[in-house]
């Protein structure tokens, strides 16, 4: 794999979140509903940043796939800021897909996405 920046092939920064504790959580329902007001805030600000929208991907777990690197940290301190007290732990990967990428953004199913950025 080459440097960010350095390879013909487009690359991608995937992003998975997970909410620490999730299980011990009181009130599961409320918790979700943070997380789809976080996600729906990270996708609006970060806009063209992103390849997809920011999406819950399962009931506590996030995932967003980035064209622009430099926009990682901020979307990672958006989720942390838009869910505290709630700590969440982050992987960050980065590479090309090996599947194709739809052109329709809404199309855009991060679960259904597979490449070495999400390994």
């Amino acid at each position: 794999m080459g440097q960010i920046g350095k390879t013909p092939e487009p690359c991608y920064v995937a992003v998975t979140a997970d909410v620490v504790g999730s299980r011990d959580a009181g009130d599961r329902q409320a918790l979700q509903q943070e997380l789809l007001a976080a996600v729906r805030a990270a996708s609006a600000s970060l806009g063209r940043a992103l390849v997809a929208d920011v999406q819950l991907t399962a009931g506590d777990e996030l995932q967003a796939l980035l064209r622009d690197p430099a926009a990682t940290i901020r979307l990672l301190q958006e989720l942390a800021d838009a869910l505290h007290p709630v700590q969440l732990t982050f992987g960050v990967g980065f590479g090309g897909l090996s599947t194709a990428l739809p052109r329709r953004r809404e199309d855009r199913r991060l679960p259904l996405l597979d490449g070495p950025c999400f390994h």
